[in-house]
């Protein structure tokens, strides 16, 4: 097949993925108003969904279109990033918790192997059973030997001003990602857009593998871009393995970071040369180094007494199995089932048992109400789990605490206001979808947002499959985020399109009826 074919081929696949990506997120929405409680409940959902994506394309009319005298520079973006700081730092001690469940184990066993000065792990039983959180606690127990050093003892305090920053950080590397693709005034919109997320604040007291991730995320994002502009061969070469590298550390933290991998050698496929294909081989072949040299490493220093990993560890399986028990998240009793067998084999014939049993019990019509279930616990709830979260062993006690947590007195009205923002996001993400549909079309360009719209996509199915909650969204928040800043973009793109079809057919048609030739019929754009 020649290049042309290959290239129309191309061309199909990557029509077709749009379509069902905004079919997808546009079915989403649909069924997290469906799942309300009651047709009062649907009527709010609508109307503060309808509030927020009017606040959104406000923000970006004012801050892109309009000619306000808002002031674009380094000094006020210090001063919204200090504004936030402040508001992070004054709610995060507000909401402080004492660290429980996974969260709790790994802090627990951090902060004893800082004051015993010791390397090894004494809580074998759960680090064998969910090593996917060993290097987390690694990264926590250098963070408090090295804050021993100075005398510092207040370990949640020290926890939750490392993740304001890591947050923070975060949000600075997402600006200079959109600043380089789309310009400064983006970078503007795209910071505030974030401020509404309400997960950079309630998710600060919770400093877990859900908030570490996320400046390994933005840095992908802006290595990623970096990369398709580059042409420079040695500069290449350092990006691709930053690149593999950063995913590692990501995957380390939470697996669900390799997606991002996946969607990058998808879409280089489809819209870069043998050269950029050759830097992200070099990322893969940096990555998969990175993981065999820390399993090395860590398999070496006998922090972890691995004997008994055949008897405690869970295979895959086990969530996949619990994925399938309504709503889809974590089930103690299916904790139990698989804890009950002896070996690893044992529990993944067991968990396989089970996946085809429950599967044939729900038939077709009951896998479709599963999937719906499923869909609406993860992407229908905008405060992410944390109302539940930060209800588990509070430290703290105030009116903003009533406001956050499921059982408080103003929890329904704060439930409307996220879910609203939530529900904004995923319309926005649909109409993303047809942006990038849009774009094939008219001007034949294959853009640099179906690398994000991939991510997402990717994640979307993957929770599908795996056992699931709201939660494990927010590592993905600045992908989600930038999709939807693509919507917003596309919406007022598309809008001064036909504007400006409109007045060209005006003066067309002024043109024949005067005989007045080079009417003037163009749309001045501002710096975007």
């Amino acid at each position: 097949m020649d290049k042309m074919g290959i290239d129309k081929i191309k061309k199909i696949l990557y029509i077709l993925f749009h379509i069902l990506f905004s079919i997808t997120f546009t079915g989403v929405f649909f069924i997290v108003i469906k799942h309300q409680e009651s047709s009062t409940d649907r009527i709010l959902m609508l109307l503060s969904t309808g509030f927020f994506m009017l606040l959104i394309l406000f923000l970006y009319w004012f801050i892109i279109k309009s000619r306000c005298c808002f002031p674009i520079n380094k000094k006020t973006i210090g001063i919204l990033f200090a504004i936030f700081f402040c508001i992070q730092l004054g709610l995060g001690m507000l909401l402080m918790v004492k660290p429980s469940w996974d969260f709790g184990h790994v802090f627990d066993e951090a902060v004893a192997l800082t004051k015993n000065n010791s390397w090894e792990i004494s809580n074998i039983r759960y680090f064998l059973r969910y090593p996917n959180n060993q290097f987390y606690l690694l990264t926590l127990t250098c963070l408090y030997k090295l804050l021993s050093i100075f005398h510092i003892g207040n370990y949640i305090a020290a926890g939750i001003l490392t993740n304001i920053v890591l947050t923070d950080i975060s949000l600075v590397i997402l600006c200079l990602a959109v600043k380089k693709l789309w310009g400064k005034k983006n970078a503007v919109f795209a910071l505030l857009l974030s401020f509404l997320c309400p997960a950079y604040i309630t998710y600060l007291p919770i400093f877990y593998t859900d908030t570490f991730p996320l400046p390994l995320m933005n840095t992908i994002l802006l290595l990623y871009i970096v990369i398709l502009k580059e042409t420079d061969r040695k500069k290449l070469l350092g990006y691709g393995i930053l690149l593999g590298f950063s995913v590692f550390l990501g995957f380390e933290l939470k697996a669900t970071v390799v997606i991002v991998l996946i969607a990058a050698i998808l879409h280089v496929f489809f819209v870069s040369g043998i050269k950029k294909t050759a830097v992200i081989a070099v990322s893969c072949l940096a990555f998969f180094g990175s993981i065999k040299i820390y399993d090395y490493a860590f398999e070496s220093s006998k922090m972890l007494d691995d004997s008994l990993y055949d008897t405690y560890n869970y295979p895959y399986t086990h969530w996949v199995m619990m994925g399938l028990r309504n709503p889809g998240g974590y089930n103690v009793h299916d904790y139990k089932f698989t804890k009950s067998f002896p070996t690893r084999q044992a529990k993944t014939d067991a968990n396989i048992a089970q996946i085809k049993s429950r599967i044939a019990e729900m038939g077709f019509s009951g896998m479709l109400d599963h999937l719906g279930q499923k869909i609406h616990y993860t992407w229908g709830d905008g405060a992410f789990f944390s109302q539940k979260l930060l209800e588990r062993k509070p430290l703290t006690q105030g009116v903003v605490r009533e406001i956050v947590t499921e059982h408080g007195a103003y929890f329904s009205v704060y439930q409307i206001i996220v879910n609203g923002i939530q529900y904004a996001i995923i319309l926005l993400l649909s109409i993303s979808g047809l942006a990038g549909i849009y774009k094939i079309k008219h001007d034949g360009e294959m853009d640099f947002i179906s690398f994000i719209r991939l991510s997402v996509f990717g994640l979307f199915v993957f929770l599908l499959i795996w056992e699931s909650k709201s939660k494990y969204l927010v590592n993905f928040l600045p992908f989600i985020y930038f999709v939807a800043i693509d919507g917003v973009r596309f919406i007022f793109d598309k809008k001064e399109g036909i504007k400006h079809d409109t007045t060209r057919n005006r003066n067309s048609l002024l043109q024949r009826r005067s005989g007045i030739q080079g009417y003037p019929c163009t749309v001045k754009r501002t710096d975007a």
